[in-house]
């Protein structure tokens, strides 16, 4: 009987000190709890190379290279919230060397830019922000360099799977040098389509006037286009992508003038490349919430080749 007493006290503190153990147990885990993975960075980055050759289509102008073989690379570095204020610092490099149709070197130029963004994001609706850049180009046969100021607004809207930027502002000469882009105002468009998260493509247009050359007395204008498609490799850092893009400068005088020369070039170029990013697992998160959202216009064609044309 004493027995039976025992083991029916023992089974409750059996009972009571096995549920208290799994409380702290679950206590314990709680607290060790890892964030989730899908935290935002507060930084990210991506840096892109690319290489391809150009064909130029000029009418009655110095541009007269059968193929313009061209290097191009660039840099984003994001600091800020994924929702709420961010700055984007930015670098751009080029290289454009000019052959005739035996393969000699005829000309070459390049080009570097360097600027900021600052903007406020909503990573479900829109983005809103500025941007300041200097660019630098020099024609390597003469000697000459241009130093053009560029600064203006910038819009996105997300809409499901694709992403819409409007960016619109102002080109100023700033190192009187060479003929460059001046006085001038450019409007860009770019929408990019997210087939699947890994997967992106992307067309561009923008068109700019002001003064390109310093004898400008006419209407000058310019227009780039481009078409691009990226994959990204499984889920690591890692994509490649390929381009089509091209450039239409036009300095034509007004007839008045009665001149026989007219400086207007077109180039038409596709290139390849790989690009590795920082901080996001896809494509389209970094779109949306880092360092890809925004990106400067590349403004070698207006203020780089009319010192060739």
């Amino acid at each position: 009987m004493y027995i039976k007493k025992i083991g029916l006290g023992v089974i409750p503190a059996l009972t009571l000190l096995l549920s208290s153990s799994v409380s702290n147990a679950a206590d314990l885990v709680v607290m060790d709890e890892v964030p989730p993975a899908t935290q935002d960075p507060w930084a990210d980055a991506i840096i892109s190379l690319s290489i391809g050759v150009g064909f130029p289509v000029s009418d009655d102008s110095d541009f007269d290279a059968d193929a313009v073989f061209k290097i191009q690379g660039d840099a984003r570095v994001r600091f800020g919230e994924a929702d709420g204020l961010s700055l984007q610092l930015e670098t751009l490099g080029s290289y454009a060397g000019l052959y005739d149709e035996d393969g000699d070197a005829d000309s070459a130029y390049s080009a570097f830019q360097a600027g900021a963004h600052v903007f406020q994001r909503d990573s479900q609706s829109h983005a809103l922000g500025g941007f300041l850049s200097f660019s630098g180009t020099s024609a390597i046969d003469d000697d000459s360099n241009a130093g053009t100021l560029l600064a203006g607004v910038e819009v996105a809207q997300f809409v499901g799977n694709t992403t819409f930027v409007v960016q619109g502002g102002g080109a100023w000469d700033v190192l009187n040098d060479a003929d460059s882009w001046d006085d001038g105002w450019f409007v860009r468009g770019v929408a990019r389509y997210f087939v699947t998260p890994h997967d992106r493509l992307e067309a561009e247009v923008t068109y700019a006037g002001g003064s390109f050359d310093r004898s400008d007395e006419g209407d000058p204008h310019g227009l780039t286009w481009g078409l691009e498609y990226e994959h990204q490799v499984g889920l690591s850092p890692l994509s490649y992508f390929a381009r089509y893009e091209g450039w239409h400068v036009d300095l034509d005088e007004p007839p008045e003038i009665e001149l026989d020369v007219t400086d207007r070039g077109t180039e038409h170029a596709v290139m390849v490349g790989i690009r590795t990013r920082f901080g996001f697992v896809s494509l389209l998160d970094q779109d949306r919430r880092g360092a890809g959202t925004f990106d400067l216009l590349d403004t070698a064609p207006f203020a780089g080749v009319p010192d060739e044309l």
